[in-house]
């Protein structure tokens, strides 16, 4: 098959979760005889953080790229509602990045698009009119991103093919903004033969500190209900 893998995130020497995620499913599809071109938009020079395959197309659609209004857009924008506002700064946004990406996205190239961002997905379909099938993830606690999605975003969720979400809890709260077929996807975890890490039993979190999508108050919870039974092990952050 013939994959495109799309992702408005920062992906040059950037070291985070969703970045890792990109990077190894790329390399993983690629393993299992699948063509696979992974597009990302970054302004900045250089490669990924994380290791991207040989056989696996890496292409930095952003780079050099200044996202921005010109003095006519700042002006036309100071007459609109804070709403408005967003909304206009969206579309001038998409306008730059559609640009970027329109020569890398040849329908005729592709069986199916992997989209990593919402805002990529609408993109895809409002500005590149694509019609070919389109997997739309969501790499984060959905509600951040939904609650304050534009009406054109709405459209183009209900218009990909299937939205992935990582956790079973995940799909009602989706179900709420979007009306899609849903499938629940956990992200991948590298899988090690042996390990020298057993000489604690310890459960460690490696992330930033967020409320709202680290969510470090869930591990909190579920390690309160066994710490009475299991006292040898201990929760580090």
């Amino acid at each position: 098959m013939r994959i495109l893998m799309v992702n408005l995130w920062k992906m040059i020497n950037s070291a985070g979760g969703a970045e890792k995620v990109f990077c190894e499913m790329a390399n993983m599809l690629s393993e299992r005889g699948h063509s696979v071109t992974a597009i990302a938009f970054d302004k900045n020079k250089g490669k990924p953080f994380y290791a991207v395959n040989e056989n696996v197309k890496f292409i930095n659609s952003g780079q050099g790229c200044k996202l921005g209004k010109n003095w006519w857009q700042k002006i036309r924008a100071s007459f609109y509602s804070k709403n408005e506002k967003e909304l206009y700064s969206e579309e001038i946004y998409d306008d730059i990045r559609a640009k970027r990406l329109a020569p890398f996205v040849n329908e005729k190239d592709f069986d199916v698009i992997i989209s990593y961002n919402p805002s990529a997905t609408r993109i895809l379909i409002h500005k590149l009119k694509v019609k070919i099938p389109i997997i739309t993830m969501f790499h984060v606690y959905p509600e951040t991103i939904l609650k304050d999605m534009s009406y054109l975003t709405k459209i183009a969720l209900e218009k990909c093919s299937v939205i992935q979400v990582l956790l079973p809890s995940y799909v009602n709260i989706t179900r709420k903004y979007i009306d899609n077929k849903m499938v629940v996807i956990p992200n991948i975890v590298p899988q090690y033969s042996n390990s020298d890490c057993h000489k604690e039993k310890c459960i460690v979190n490696v992330a930033r500190i967020d409320g709202q999508t680290k969510r470090q108050i869930l591990l909190i919870e579920a390690f309160n209900k066994i710490k009475t039974k299991h006292p040898d092990w201990k929760l580090e952050f």
